[in-house]
């Protein structure tokens, strides 16, 4: 399978399992489960103990999680870390990606990161490394609504794929060119490069001509965000499993 992939979901939990170098049965092949997960405010709003997103992860069989939304809200200047205290459950490696919302937790131990800290890299039991770069983009002004005419943020609606490509780019645009620059200070080292998050805007692939003769969408929209990670060599990791 290709070692650039990408995994993106919303208030969801994914996962895929990968196969390095090539053939599953070919010699010195490892298998690596990567997941993406919004546990909601640090896991608050789900009304469920943390001990639940850590039987979650579990059931999986993930190996590496990429975590949005990991703290929850702040009261008197601080907020509990949800996703530390899963790690800490799971007796996992953690790595806080600084921003309050995004965290990496992984089986495996980390033993780098990008200097933005969008990225970490895995070292694997064979001593092979692996890239997991973990992202939340601006969940508003929400395009989807906007072409719904669902109000939102008192964001604007509006009627086409034009309008709508225009206001992700201006909405998560900045966002996606910042992740790619990270990208590209580690992409010449060959190591397999994983993207996870919550991209808060529908992949280029789902809301096509034919989607849209079906009326299951308004119109057909080719968003940027995943467009642009696609033209820039990643493939869609749930597409390409199914």
């Amino acid at each position: 399978m290709s070692s650039k992939l990408f995994i993106a979901g919303a208030a969801v939990a994914l996962w895929l399992g990968i196969v390095l170098q090539g053939d599953a049965h070919a010699e010195g092949a490892e298998r690596l489960r990567v997941m993406t997960f919004n546990i909601w405010v640090g896991g608050e709003s789900s009304g469920q103990p943390l001990t639940q997103i850590a039987k979650v992860i579990e059931s999986a069989q993930a190996d590496v999680v990429g975590v949005q939304e990991s703290h929850g809200e702040k009261r008197n200047g601080k907020s509990h870390n949800g996703a530390l205290a899963v790690a800490q459950l799971l007796g996992w490696h953690y790595f806080d990606q600084g921003d309050e919302g995004t965290s990496i937790l992984s089986r495996f131990p980390i033993v780098a990161h990008t200097p933005n800290k969008y990225g970490a890299a895995l070292e694997l039991p064979s001593g092979r490394r692996v890239w997991l770069f973990n992202v939340h983009f601006a969940h508003t002004p929400y395009q989807p609504y906007q072409l719904l005419d669902i109000p939102y943020n008192d964001a604007p609606f509006f009627k086409t794929a034009e309008e709508a490509v225009g206001a992700a780019r201006v909405a998560r645009g900045q966002q996606v060119a910042a992740l790619l620059a990270e990208i590209d200070g580690v992409r010449s080292d060959e190591t397999p490069i994983l993207i996870t998050g919550d991209f808060n805007e529908p992949s280029a692939l789902d809301w096509t001509d034919a989607v849209a003769e079906a009326k299951r969408c308004p119109v057909s929209v080719a968003w940027p965000a995943t467009a642009t990670l696609q033209d820039a060599g990643f493939v869609d990791a749930y597409r390409q499993a199914h």
